[in-house]
């Protein structure tokens, strides 16, 4: 029986440990969480295959504007610019 309360003792311990590396969150996620009032900045895509899916054949992009988890452009390089707006972060995908 002492046994088995050992064994169960250290498979709490392990679960613990393990919930609490999931439940931490990363950087990026703390500092886009606008439920918090936290002021969230776009991120720009371009530089690799951005396929849209429009109409019946493929439909490529040059670059993709996301903000909150939401799309907001999808289009040229520049435009998606002048839509990510100021302090915006650019991610290259580097084909």
């Amino acid at each position: 029986m002492k046994k088995l309360s050992v064994q169960l003792f250290v498979l709490t311990v392990i679960m613990l440990l393990l919930a609490s590396c999931g439940s931490s969150g990363s950087k990026d996620q703390a500092n886009n969480d606008s439920s918090k009032g936290v002021a969230t900045t776009a991120t720009m895509y371009y530089g690799g295959d951005i396929l849209t899916m429009e109409g019946d054949s493929a439909q490529y992009a040059e670059a993709l504007v996301e903000k909150d988890g939401k799309i907001l452009f999808v289009g040229s390089k520049d435009e998606a610019m002048k839509a990510a707006g100021n302090g915006h972060t650019m991610v290259d995908l580097e084909g």
